[in-house]
């Protein structure tokens, strides 16, 4: 039997500052996809404005959702304010991810 386990995430920046602007977008669509198939995930879409983001997820049933978010949250920060792609303010995430799963 083939599982499909499906998850939106959603989180924001910390104290839901406006930290995302075009430059940032385009950086976490590809950090995010490239972690996602790293975890045995696949980003099915994604939804990014200024303060926050939403990700529609398919995960393999040996994905850990724990992992899987931190290395969203925390790689993305890490990257983003080591390589630059954060210019006038360091990128921070704000505390936890809400988030709902549905398996079919």
């Amino acid at each position: 039997m083939r599982h499909r386990i499906y998850v939106h995430v959603t989180w924001t920046t910390r104290g839901r500052e406006l930290l995302i602007d075009d430059r940032i977008a385009r950086f976490l669509r590809r950090f995010l996809c490239t972690v996602a198939q790293q975890e045995r995930a696949r980003v099915i879409e994604i939804g990014i404005v200024k303060s926050h983001l939403h990700l529609f997820l398919r995960l393999h049933p040996s994905t850990s959702i724990p992992r899987l978010l931190q290395r969203f949250k925390g790689g993305s920060a890490t990257l983003a304010n080591r390589e630059g792609h954060a210019e006038h303010c360091e990128r921070k995430w704000a505390k936890g991810a809400l988030g709902k799963a549905r398996s079919e």
